[in-house]
């Protein structure tokens, strides 16, 4: 099953884990990007992605009604093992959307949105993330 998230959240991936490996931005942006990657391998095991794509564009209702305008949306694609592992029964991606809600992260980064301090999945208007089966 491929799946794409989208999010307002900065998680480019830069391949710095370590402090003297680059800067601090570096860091906290491949941070994101690693959480990101350990709660969608907690049910099921990505199988093949590429890296998150990053592209300024209007959000209007993408995201629900609080962000407005055009903004940078990062964009992640990946295949997964197991193609029921998300299922709730009702939504496909239901539970891996329950296991993002509220997730800290690093804010603060390259984002054009207010600092997010978390991943907001579930509230209407004020999402900073989608997930979606392709």
């Amino acid at each position: 099953m491929r799946i794409v998230i989208k999010t307002l959240v900065d998680v480019t991936k830069t391949g710095v884990r370590r402090k003297e490996q680059g800067d601090a931005l570096k860091l906290s942006q491949q941070s994101n990007f690693q959480t990101l990657q350990q709660i969608i391998n907690i049910r099921s095991l990505i199988e093949e992605n590429a890296d998150p794509s990053i592209e300024t564009t209007k959000v209007d209702g993408m995201f629900g009604s609080k962000f407005k305008g055009e903004h940078k949306v990062w964009t992640y694609e990946f295949q997964v093992d197991h193609a029921d592992a998300y299922n709730d029964g009702n939504d496909p991606v239901g539970l891996l959307k329950e296991d993002l809600e509220q997730i800290p992260v690093l804010g603060g980064l390259t984002e054009t949105v207010p600092t997010p301090k978390m991943f907001v999945v579930n509230h209407k208007g004020k999402s900073n993330i989608t997930v979606e089966v392709v």
